[in-house]
Parts: C-alpha cells; sequence; structure tokens
C-alpha cells in the first residue's frame, strides 16, 4: 500500500471539508455551527476558535482515513456507486445527529442541501482515489 497517496489524500479532503465548512458557516450556507458540537459535547468550549477548528480537522481527517481503507476493500464496486451510497449515508447520519429531529419530515425539511454535496464530493475523492490505487495495472504483453 502507498502510505503517501493515502495521508496527502486524507489531508487534502480534511482540508477541503473544513475550509468548506467555514465558508458555509461565513456565508450561511447551513442553519448550524460548525464548532458547535464543541458546546454540545462541552469540550474545548472556552479554547479559541482556531484550536476547535483544528481539532475538527483532526477528526475529520480520521474518518478520511477510515473510509480510504473501506473504500480500498471494495475495489469490485464501481466507485460512483459506492461513493454515492456511502456519501448519502454520511450526509444523513451527521445531519441527523446536528438537528435531532422529533419527526422524519422535519428532519427532510431542514436537510441542509449543500451540506450534503459537500460529503458527496468528499467521499467521491477519496473512494475514487483508494479504488484506482488499490487496482494493479495491466502488464504489458510483450
Amino acid at each position: 500500500m502507498n502510505r503517501a497517496v493515502l495521508f496527502w489524500t486524507s489531508i487534502v479532503s480534511s482540508s477541503f471539508f473544513v475550509l468548506s465548512l467555514k465558508f458555509y458557516d461565513v456565508f450561511h450556507f447551513i442553519d448550524w455551527k460548525p464548532l458547535g458540537w464543541s458546546k454540545r459535547y462541552h469540550v474545548f468550549e472556552e479554547s479559541p476558535g482556531l484550536l476547535r477548528w483544528i481539532v475538527l480537522f483532526l477528526i475529520i481527517f480520521i474518518f478520511s482515513l477510515l473510509l480510504y481503507y473501506l473504500a480500498k476493500w471494495a475495489k469490485k464496486a464501481k466507485p460512483a456507486i459506492m461513493s454515492l451510497i456511502v456519501g448519502l449515508i454520511i450526509a444523513l447520519l451527521i445531519e441527523w445527529m446536528i438537528q435531532r429531529p422529533n419527526e422524519l419530515g422535519e428532519y427532510f425539511k431542514d436537510f441542509s442541501i449543500p451540506f450534503g454535496v459537500l460529503v458527496l464530493i468528499t467521499t467521491r475523492f477519496i473512494v475514487e482515489t483508494a479504488i484506482f490505487n488499490s487496482v494493479k495495472p495491466f502488464s504489458d504483453p510483450k
């Protein structure tokens, strides 16, 4: 396994995800705060915002490493379909944990489409890279 590809993929995807979340927060594309986890779980509440963004980056980095490893095992699956299914599941679970809705209709009404698209783009990048690098190239027929 090429560990450099694994780490660079995770670093780039985590950076893109965190910077996009900051962009979404500044321009109010999402109704919730990306750093709201620190108040909800009473961790790093009084810490500066930069430290909380770094911790969020590290959490997303670890999840992207795990997703990369899981995607390498499914090299027979089509990357587009797999990333779509996995990305939708991840986006729905994260939004469910953030909103904690009482009813299913309320949940889908308040679902953040820009956040779902961000998760799908990032998942597609990680899954495509993992599957591309796990498949062995064809040998030279000479």
